[in-house]
C-alpha cells in the first residue's frame, strides 16, 4: 500500500468509535506529521478544566494521543492496532457519529 493510500485510510477513521482502556472513545483527528491518533472520550462525565488561577472553568471531554508507531518504522503501535481491531470487530461502535 502506498503512503498516500495509507494516510487516506487513516484519515477515514475520523468520527469512528472504538473501545480503548475499557472506555468508549471517538477518533477526532489523525496528525500524520506528529504520528498521532487523537481520541475523545464518549459518555461519562467530562472532567472540569480549570483556568490559569485553578478556578473551575468548564467541562471538556477527555482527549488522549495515541502514537501511530515508532519514528522511522513502518509498523503500527500495539495501541493503534488495538484501536483498529476494536473498530473492525464491532460495527455498532465503529459507526461514525452523526
Amino acid at each position: 500500500m502506498s503512503e498516500e493510500e495509507f494516510q487516506r485510510r487513516l484519515r477515514g477513521l475520523v468520527g469512528r468509535r472504538c473501545r480503548y482502556l475499557g472506555r468508549r472513545w471517538r477518533v477526532v483527528e489523525v496528525l500524520m506529521g506528529e504520528g498521532k491518533l487523537i481520541l475523545e472520550e464518549e459518555g461519562g462525565e467530562p472532567p472540569i478544566q480549570s483556568d490559569q488561577y485553578r478556578r473551575p472553568l468548564r467541562r471538556l471531554a477527555e482527549t488522549i494521543e495515541i502514537s501511530l508507531g515508532e519514528p522511522g518504522s513502518e509498523d503500527l503501535s500495539g495501541d493503534c492496532l488495538d484501536i483498529l481491531e476494536s473498530i473492525a470487530s464491532d460495527p455498532d461502535r465503529g459507526d461514525r457519529s452523526t
